[in-house]
């Protein structure tokens, strides 16, 4: 939820606006444009959303790829060099903010085994943000894309249980508007992560209990801004830890392996983006719901999420779809 008052004291500011000299005119409208700036009043605080929404889905696809190349199946897991992608899409519902937007996300990644323990991998990803704002009267909005590098590794350190993590980078590009000012900021990125999780058969179903932390890191190095605001110190931080798991009923029809699940977690957020910030510092929950399917050396994920249930200020509705094929 946006708590700044900037677009507020700007629309009071421009009402209470005279001109009886050119300087004054001129130092009202800088100070106008300083409060409504796309780079102080949404920049760092609304980037912090798209560099969650891309740490999630990294974290997905790494939580994915260590449960089926050493968790999954019979003997343990799927082995041999696989190669992945898919895309993903969410629709971002803020409560009480006036903004809504949508977030689509699309990876492809190779892994390879070290031995039947280790895996080691790296993935591309491009993830494209964009929300619509009304905030005090002025309509505006956030696009922002993203191009990225992660490589991470799985290891099994007992048959049932995996530790995983990740390091990544990527460059960013926003456009901000807000009102009848606009501004773009490009932006360096560090993600990093680390996940345990592990799988138990009780009667026909499977528990996975699952931990995670990750953080990210946006660092501006670009402030092309129509208002000429100068920047100092802008750097947006998201931390993000979650506890939960997941129950699955595995099952076969033919050759075709099948294991829908369904999943819930605890998830704990904090953030360095101020009081502006679109994700905030929070405690929600988040649920999934899935399929898995093998048949040989394809395998398909469908994933359905829903987060953003509790302290958070918005909720975000995503599907995931993940194809891989082991040789």
């Amino acid at each position: 939820m946006i708590r700044s008052t900037a677009p507020l004291t700007a629309v009071l500011a421009i009402s209470t606006l005279t001109a009886p000299a050119r300087a004054q005119e001129t130092e009202g409208v800088a100070t106008i444009a300083r409060r409504i700036s796309p780079v102080e009043v949404q920049s760092t605080a609304s980037r912090v959303l798209p560099l969650a929404l891309g740490l999630q889905a990294l974290q997905s696809d790494v939580d994915g790829r260590a449960h089926l190349r050493l968790l999954s199946g019979p003997a343990g897991g799927v082995q041999g060099i696989g190669v992945w992608g898919g895309p993903k899409g969410a629709i971002l519902d803020f409560d009480e903010a006036g903004f809504d937007g949508r977030f689509l996300s699309g990876a492809i990644g190779i892994d390879f085994d070290i031995d039947t323990n280790w895996v080691v991998g790296f993935r591309l990803g491009y993830d494209d943000t964009n929300l619509d704002t009304a905030i005090g009267g002025l309509s505006g909005g956030l696009d922002s894309r993203s191009l990225s590098l992660a490589f991470y590794a799985a290891w099994r350190p007992l048959d049932n249980w995996v530790i995983d993590g990740f390091v990544g980078v990527a460059r960013s590009e926003f456009d901000f508007r807000n009102g009848g000012v606009s501004g773009e900021v490009n932006t360096d990125r560090f993600t990093t992560g680390l996940g345990a999780g592990a799988i138990y058969e009780i009667g026909p179903f499977a528990v996975s209990p699952r931990l995670q932390v990750a953080i990210g890191v946006d660092s501006a190095v670009d402030f092309p801004d129509s208002a000429g605001v100068e920047v100092t110190n802008d750097l947006a931080t998201y931390v993000e830890a979650s506890a939960g798991g997941a129950v699955s009923y595995p099952t076969s029809l033919g050759a075709l392996s099948l294991s829908p699940w369904l999943s819930a977690e605890i998830v704990g957020t904090d953030d360095e983006a101020g009081s502006a910030s679109l994700v905030g510092d929070t405690v929600h929950g988040r649920f999934a719901a899935g399929l898995r399917t093998r048949h040989g050396a394809l395998a398909i994920d469908l994933e359905g999420r829903a987060a953003g249930f509790g302290t958070r200020d918005f909720n975000d509705y995503q599907g995931i779809l993940r194809l891989s094929v082991t040789f």
